[in-house]
């Protein structure tokens, strides 16, 4: 049934207890967990498919580029459809549908059955990405949301270091297919438990008495609303800055390992080891934080889940270019872990103020384009500008310092998110 008349139903309204809000929170953190899981499963088990199948390395590739080119697609008409039905179901369905495609990723028998299931896996986890974070929108009010987003997020490097990890070793002892069966299982009773929790209404957390940004986008349909979305100053502001965030982040991502190896010239099994432990304490430990302190400062100050996010990324920028041109490691592997560190910071604040700059009734399809621009401008293509810019360099360092003007444009367009909201509150 349409929105409408969804939103009114009595099993769905906010008050549905402390009790059931954490469980059901504790339920879509989980979901996220799998999620990454499912995703990170795929990458260690890549040498042994390419045998299996006799993949060229273009043709392994796409089993990953075909992935996010479906689940960019997929983000918008999902998004729409989230703000107008009941999206525990939605949820349900996509959870559902990716988990499938991952149980039909090890029967796949030829490279075509692969490269299609996974593209459904695309598909379901857009219908998961987009809607997750305006259901804790209405679970939580603005005053802490980032705290409980940064926890939701946190997830992800557990998610993907579990991934890693439980693949090589499934694979190592049962063969890459027990991987794929493995991971599924997780997500499909977890879709389940999403059915028997209650939904809360939109906008539910949100101060009846509190100006909505551009409420009038809510009236919108079609492209006009994405038109009028690009216009909007807040929510562009804070795309863009997680954009470019996301942009360094994809790029370290890929090239660190490497640059570790035949830069720093460790031992291949160190540098990956070391460059995980990072990721995976700075992803919890950062993102944790940076919800924390948004949520502080946001009592005092209006913008201040932008400045935050603006200052993760000013502090981060001189800190990941000594790591990147000191060659003592007792300095460069320090200063790694801090720049990453930064760029984590800003995870719960960034996500807190997109779900923030727009009203409750569009908030899934705002969050669809969101997880489009931030890839699109983002990590879909910084692995490879940085490989361009080394191989015109001759110099992987210099490569990976592209991301440090992008982490610096991105700190600016943050600054001005947080002059024009502090300006706004100001204003009223």
């Amino acid at each position: 049934m349409p929105g409408s008349s969804y939103t009114s139903d009595a099993a769905v309204r906010h008050e549905i207890g402390p009790r059931l809000t954490l469980l059901l929170v504790g339920v879509l953190t989980g979901i996220n967990l799998v999620n990454y899981l499912d995703r990170y499963l795929l990458p260690p088990i890549l040498p042994q498919i390419r045998h299996q199948f006799a993949l060229d390395a273009a043709q392994a590739g796409w089993l990953v580029s075909a992935f996010f080119i479906v689940y960019m697609l997929t983000a918008l008409p999902v998004g729409r459809l989230a703000d107008r039905w009941p999206r525990k179901w939605i949820i349900f369905i996509g959870v559902g549908l990716w988990s499938a495609a991952t149980l039909l990723s090890g029967w796949a028998h030829s490279y075509g059955w692969l490269l299609a299931a996974r593209m459904l896996v695309g598909i379901g986890e857009a219908s998961y990405g987009c809607i997750v974070p305006a259901v804790i929108g209405d679970l939580y009010p603005a005053r802490s949301r980032a705290r409980v987003l940064s926890v939701f997020y946190a997830a992800i490097p557990v998610g993907a270091a579990l991934g890693y990890v439980l693949g090589g070793y499934i694979a190592a002892h049962w063969g890459w297919r027990n991987v794929f069966y493995a991971g599924a299982l997780p997500g499909l009773a977890l879709s389940l438990a999403v059915l028997a929790l209650p939904e809360p209404r939109r906008g539910a957390a949100d101060q009846a008495a509190a100006a909505e940004p551009a409420p009038s986008l809510a009236l919108d349909s079609g492209w006009t609303l994405y038109k009028n979305l690009l216009r909007q100053p807040l929510f562009m502001d804070a795309t863009l800055g997680m954009a470019f965030s996301t942009f360094a982040m994809g790029a370290l991502s890929v090239w660190v390992p490497s640059f570790l190896i035949q830069t720093r010239h460790m031992d291949p099994v160190r540098a990956n080891n070391i460059f995980g432990i990072f990721t995976l304490a700075n992803g919890i430990i950062a993102t944790l934080i940076g919800g924390w302190l948004g949520d502080r400062w946001l009592r005092t100050r209006p913008g201040a889940l932008y400045s935050i996010s603006a200052w993760s990324l000013v502090l981060g920028t001189p800190i990941a270019a000594f790591s990147l041109f000191n060659p003592h490691p007792q300095v460069f592997l320090p200063a790694m872990c801090a720049g990453e560190f930064f760029l984590f910071l800003n995870g719960g604040p960034l996500n807190a103020a997109v779900v923030n700059s727009v009203p409750a009734p569009i908030r899934a399809s705002a969050l669809g384009l969101n997880l489009v621009l931030i890839h699109l401008l983002g990590d879909a293509l910084s692995p490879t500008l940085v490989g361009w810019a080394t191989d015109r360099t001759g110099s992987l360092a210099w490569g990976m310092a592209l991301v440090l003007p992008v982490m610096l444009l991105g700190a600016a367009i943050l600054f001005r998110g947080a002059r024009r909201l502090d300006a706004t509150r100001l204003a009223a």
